[in-house]
């Protein structure tokens, strides 16, 4: 139950968050990490799909290593289980 309800506030908020995107304030973008964060906690596809993108740019990798270094746990988790 827990991990529908993480896919479907996963996906709630990455939509919301690509709609939000283009207003002057930086909200979406902050709406579609924590959706992208929810659904890396709960699904395969998800961890493989960012494992894959870290591993093609590796300017991003860096950026997640030094985030996951100085962010909260939860956050933190979820970008350890996305190591490549």
């Amino acid at each position: 139950m827990t991990r529908v309800l993480l896919d479907i506030l996963g996906i709630l908020l990455v939509l919301i968050g690509v709609a939000a995107i283009p207003l002057p304030t930086p909200g979406g973008i902050v709406l579609v990490v924590c959706g992208f964060i929810a659904l890396i906690l709960s699904e395969d596809w998800a961890r493989r799909w960012v494992r894959t993108f870290r591993k093609r740019n590796r300017a991003i990798d860096q950026l997640f290593t030094l985030i996951k270094k100085r962010a909260p746990k939860i956050i933190a988790e979820a970008i350890r289980r996305t190591d490549p």
